[in-house]
């Protein structure tokens, strides 16, 4: 992970840029250390991605006071803190992490996906117990619905 500056975002995010408020301006220089769309997580200099059926302004409030450094959504709905808007929500938090994160699946990250009707999680075990046998220095992990 990779610390950013809050322009770098907004150059990732151009394509899918409505506005951006005033504040964004007098951040400019201000560095993202984390992203993340749960106000319970956030720390200092968080993106804080408000995105969801049931979002309600107190999560970005409770980021705010937590400090977070700008919020990205589809709307604005407040003007006294740096705010990105954007045409999708969702594809802007896909990038704003892929960002984040450094595109580590591009070069960093091996995925395998396993389909089928029977047998998944039992072929997931084997496979990561081979890896992490196989692997010296690296790490693997299960993304599913078992283990999440």
């Amino acid at each position: 992970m990779v610390h950013k500056s809050l322009r770098s975002y907004i150059d990732i995010l151009k394509d899918q840029i409505i506005e951006i408020n005033e504040m964004c301006d007098i951040c400019d220089k201000a560095i993202i250390t984390h992203v993340s769309c749960n106000s319970m997580d956030v720390k200092p200099g968080t993106l804080f991605i408000c995105k969801g059926a049931n979002f309600k302004e107190e999560y970005l409030d409770s980021a705010i006071e937590k400090g977070a450094v700008c919020y990205l959504a589809d709307k604005m709905m407040r003007n006294d803190v740096p705010a990105i808007i954007v045409k999708d929500i969702r594809e802007s938090l896909s990038i704003a992490s892929a960002h984040m994160y450094d595109h580590i699946w591009n070069d960093k990250l091996t995925e395998i996906g396993i389909t089928g009707t029977k047998g998944k999680s039992t072929t997931t075990c084997f496979i990561k117990s081979i890896l992490d046998c196989a692997q010296s220095n690296g790490k693997t992990a299960v993304v599913s619905g078992i283990y999440n």
